[in-house]
């Protein structure tokens, strides 16, 4: 959890880090214009928490219309706040967009999925073969090899996939450049995300933008989905 003390300081942190979701205070918006914020980070969720009462019921549906995820009563909703906060964050959002993504890739058995579940918790800097195994309780060999097999792909094309998905969205709803979307993911460059997206998908940066997240699954998929490496 991080704390910010102004407006500014949220944005800052917004622009350099992905972050789940957003809690604000009902007297927040004096110091942080709402409607701005959520133009410029359309896709970074937005919980509100506080003391609201019956008469705020105008302030309730305007926090509706700026696409709030979720309304909090300080003094009633307090002991399910940190389970209302998760089920509104990044991470909830990601897996329900991402729900059919195992049965296309063929991810079938239980470390599999136990495996790529894992993996769509995560968003940025990808995580090493290694440290899925030691979350996992497996062995790096093991899980390289079950991962891979009955025509799955390989772990690290799926570790790709995911990367490059991400950055999609960032960049695609967000105020995020490429050279911001390079950092937030770990790329070494602007040119290896440029290489790694063609390598993926067989696209320009300008069509992978363009391009629906159905689109890029079809592609990864037609592309063998296997590295080489």
């Amino acid at each position: 959890m991080r704390g910010c003390r102004s407006g500014a300081a949220l944005i800052s942190l917004v622009t350099d880090e992905l972050i789940d979701a957003v809690v604000l205070g009902v007297k927040s918006q004096q110091t942080l214009p709402l409607a701005d914020f959520r133009r410029r980070f359309a896709t970074v969720p937005v919980v509100v928490y506080g003391p609201f009462r019956a008469e705020d019921a105008r302030l309730v549906l305007e926090l509706d219309r700026l696409g709030v995820r979720a309304v909090l009563v300080e003094g009633v909703d307090d002991p399910v706040v940190g389970e209302r906060v998760a089920q509104a964050g990044s991470t909830a959002a990601r897996r329900e967009t991402l729900a059919d993504l195992p049965r296309l890739l063929r991810l079938s058995e239980p470390l599999q999925r136990r495996a790529f579940d894992q993996l769509v918790s995560l968003a940025g800097r990808p995580p090493s073969t290694a440290m899925v195994a030691r979350k996992l309780k497996v062995s790096r060999e093991h899980l390289s090899r079950q991962f891979g097999a009955g025509g799955a792909p390989n772990l690290k094309r799926v570790i790709d996939l995911l990367r490059l998905l991400g950055v999609r969205q960032v960049m695609a709803d967000r105020e995020t450049s490429m050279a911001a979307a390079v950092s937030l993911y770990g790329f070494s460059s602007a040119s290896h995300l440029r290489a790694s997206i063609r390598r993926t998908f067989r696209l320009s940066p300008d069509d992978f933008l363009a391009a629906t997240q159905a689109d890029l699954v079809r592609r990864f998929i037609q592309s063998g989905a296997r590295s080489r490496d």
